[in-house]
């Protein structure tokens, strides 16, 4: 009997007899139907068919739920449904407390292209104009950064540059009572941070204290670290001690 070229449905050849027509139709329609059904597996609203490990022969994927996403399973041999990476992830996990004259926040940035860093409710034991951070506990003068200072009370740009410094100097006045402390917040940026090369950073913040003339101030700074090393670690220092504040690390993918 002669096929089709594709799925090897049985037709009638040339030769066959009349009689044998309505045979040869059931037997086609037959193989129509199921190679169909083979292509077609779905059986529920939202299912996906997906070429099986047998050649013309499908599967369905179920509907995933709300908020996956179609990706590829871990043998890469079949679609299926996941929930996205998360793009920002907390690494240290709750966040780290503020406390005394130094915290030191330690994390594992691989596999993250930049660190996104908050520090919020900053509260000191005594006024003061900021605090530092040193990034790996480095205290060598590798640290390099631009600031803006704008005043409150009377709009004022006061430009500032740092080259070769031992820490980065946020530049946040700080207040003892709660009215200060609850302007005490930074952010910072810090790229590519598994680079074995410089990395570039950049923060900005708001803050005032007790004692200052102007009672706000808000600070932005560029800033580059020059050393080789993958960033594992963030120290923050102040002059007094700290008595509130909360540090946030999330890595960026």
């Amino acid at each position: 009997m002669a096929t089709t070229t594709n799925y090897g449905w049985t037709t009638p050849d040339d030769t066959a007899l009349v009689k044998d027509g309505a045979a040869a139709i059931r037997t086609l329609g037959s193989s129509v139907d199921t190679t169909t059904k083979n292509l077609n597996p779905q059986t529920t609203t939202g299912a996906l068919a997906y070429r099986s490990a047998t050649s013309n022969v499908n599967t369905a994927l179920a509907i995933g739920t709300v908020g996956q996403v179609l990706t590829v399973n871990s043998g890469a041999t079949a679609p299926e449904w996941a929930s996205p990476a998360a793009s920002m992830t907390l690494l240290n996990s709750g966040g780290t407390s503020l406390s005394g004259a130094a915290t030191t926040v330690s994390f594992t940035s691989t596999g993250y292209v930049n660190l996104h860093i908050q520090v919020l409710g900053v509260k000191t034991a005594a006024d003061t104009n900021g605090y530092t951070v040193r990034i790996n506990g480095d205290t060598a003068a590798n640290y390099s950064t631009m600031r803006s200072n704008i005043y409150d009370t009377t709009p004022t740009f006061d430009p500032n540059n740092s080259i070769g410094a031992t820490s980065i100097s946020i530049r946040s006045p700080l207040g003892t009572s709660s009215d200060y402390y609850k302007i005490g917040q930074m952010v910072m940026e810090i790229y590519r941070p598994t680079d074995t090369s410089q990395h570039f950073f950049n923060w900005s913040c708001v803050g005032s204290n007790t004692t200052l003339t102007n009672p706000w101030y808000m600070f932005n700074s560029l800033g580059i670290y020059d050393a080789s090393a993958a960033i594992s670690s963030l120290t923050f220092t102040v002059g007094s001690t700290f008595t509130a504040g909360t540090v946030y690390v999330y890595g960026v993918k």
